[in-house]
């Protein structure tokens, strides 16, 4: 069944290169995984010295920022990867040519085959939400039927945020 196994990284054990190496560990016998990377995003600010996009990460009690050119070491084939974490679908803003670069870029060539992510700053109570809602749905019937239930789960907040569903 879809989502049988969970495993949980959080507070001082919420290490995203942990969470990745446990889903390339699946990865290398061939299972199929979803993680969802429930942290803070960091956009390329050049006036803040962040010069590539980041995530949050706690790395052996210590907190670090992950950047998209570090996935590359980890193998995601068969993977889905949901970054519940805010503008992580922007890459080097400053550069039309580069808007969907960094995480989505970076996941995908890690081997992801499906990426969520946003181009907005994320509302943590809207993010659990709608994840659980998705993961639920998807689980319970089908992929299409996850994107649904999470929309579904969120219209209150989506009708004053800006929002972007692709759907497959």
């Amino acid at each position: 069944t879809l989502f049988d196994q969970v495993e949980l990284f959080q507070n001082d054990n919420g290490s995203v290169r942990g969470a990745l190496k446990s889903v390339s560990e699946m990865s290398y016998k061939n299972n199929s995984s979803a993680i969802v990377l429930a942290t803070h995003g960091v956009a390329v600010d050049y006036n803040l010295g962040f010069l590539m996009p980041g995530l949050l990460s706690s790395e052996n009690g210590e907190l670090e920022l992950i950047t998209s050119v570090q996935l590359e070491v980890f193998d995601l084939k068969n993977s889905i990867v949901a970054l519940s974490a805010c503008d992580t679908a922007t890459g080097f803003t400053q550069r039309s040519d580069q808007y969907l670069t960094g995480f989505v870029t970076g996941f995908a060539n890690a081997g992801s085959e499906f990426n969520i992510a946003s181009l907005w700053p994320v509302i943590s109570s809207a993010s659990k939400r709608h994840t659980e809602a998705f993961f639920d749905g998807w689980k319970k019937s089908n992929l299409i039927d996850g994107i649904r239930r999470s929309k579904e789960a969120v219209k209150k907040i989506l009708d004053d945020l800006p929002f972007v569903y692709v759907y497959p």
